[in-house]
């Protein structure tokens, strides 16, 4: 993995302060080439969910319009199979709360009065290499159903214009 790498990260977060904080925090990463889009609300969120595709997302826990496990399920629910990393930050840390998220399938919880810079650029660093893993291997597969077929379209002519008997695998 190079700074080359992109890394699409959405931050959901209403307070300008902590959004800045985090973006700068960002922009002086050596390791990946992170690309932030940052949005205010839940509404926001999930019109950026549903049009755009994000290797992470961080949000506040607790958000101008809603509550972000509702969050966490919607983009569970948006993207079942996409291995989206999930962060939340949450103003105190419970064992309550941090279960909660959890339980909403999150990957990560922080407390956002104890992160520092370096903390969250660690820990978003190790989600992006997660990430960035699932894509490369995505990237890798993706053609091999049609090579599959492809396959498959070649022996049933050959067997078509030879009148040779059915490969073995096919009925």
């Amino acid at each position: 993995m190079t700074k080359q790498d992109q890394v699409d990260l959405l931050l959901v977060e209403g307070a300008a302060d902590y959004a800045e904080f985090v973006i700068e925090a960002f922009k002086k990463s050596n390791y990946f080439d992170y690309h932030i889009v940052w949005v205010r609300n839940l509404a926001d969120a999930r019109f950026e969910l549903e049009h755009q595709e994000y290797d992470i997302v961080i949000f506040n826990l607790v958000l101008p319009n809603g509550e972000g496990t509702d969050l966490v399920k919607e983009i569970r629910r948006l993207a079942p199979r996409k291995r989206t990393a999930i962060i939340v930050i949450g103003s105190s840390i419970t064992e309550e709360s941090e279960l909660e998220v959890r339980r909403e399938l999150a990957n990560d919880y922080l407390c956002k009065d104890e992160v520092t810079a370096k903390d969250l650029l660690t820990t978003v660093r190790n989600w992006a290499i997660f990430a960035l893993g699932v894509k490369e291997a995505r990237r890798a597969t993706s053609g091999l159903d049609t090579i599959g077929q492809q396959m498959d379209e070649t022996i049933q002519a050959c067997e078509r214009s030879e009148n040779l008997p059915p490969f073995k695998g096919q009925s």
